[in-house]
């Protein structure tokens, strides 16, 4: 695969994006540090776009999404991982060319280590969550 990257200075309302179209830009992650252009850890902000497939872990222990598997959430994501593969190009100073974005619950800990016994997560939140993220919107502090 190759990955295409275009500079466009100026892009910096990444959350109006988020907010006007969340299902093309589901997930944004924003650096928290007052100066972020001199941190390295907090250079970008980075907006999930174009969400694919995806793989859910219920409370009630069912995977579910457009991806499925058995009911172990961590061997069903290594499964579709691996056939997806890897290989997108990208620049040094670009820090992803797409991938998975993933939230991994505290209770997902009960599927590594059977003898843990925790309390399922309140309301409709899942245990875990992967969906796949061809594309994103970068922000980078440091040269704008």
């Amino acid at each position: 695969m190759t990955s295409l990257v275009s500079r466009r200075p100026g892009i910096t309302d990444l959350l109006g994006l988020h907010r006007q179209q969340p299902d093309v830009y589901p997930f944004l992650l924003q650096s928290a540090v007052a100066d972020a252009g001199r941190h390295a850890n907090a250079r970008h902000d980075i907006l999930f776009a174009l969400p694919q497939e995806t793989l859910t872990l219920g409370a009630d222990g069912q995977l579910c999404g457009a991806l499925t598997g058995t009911g172990d959430f961590l061997r069903a994501l290594d499964e579709h991982w691996q056939r997806a593969g890897t290989g997108q190009a990208r620049p040094d100073d670009v820090p992803l060319a797409g991938g998975w974005f993933l939230y991994l619950g505290y209770e997902l800990a009960g599927q590594i280590e059977s003898r843990l016994r925790l309390p399922m997560p309140p309301g409709d939140l899942p245990v875990a969550a992967a969906t796949r993220i061809p594309a994103a919107i970068l922000n980078d502090h440091r040269t704008g």
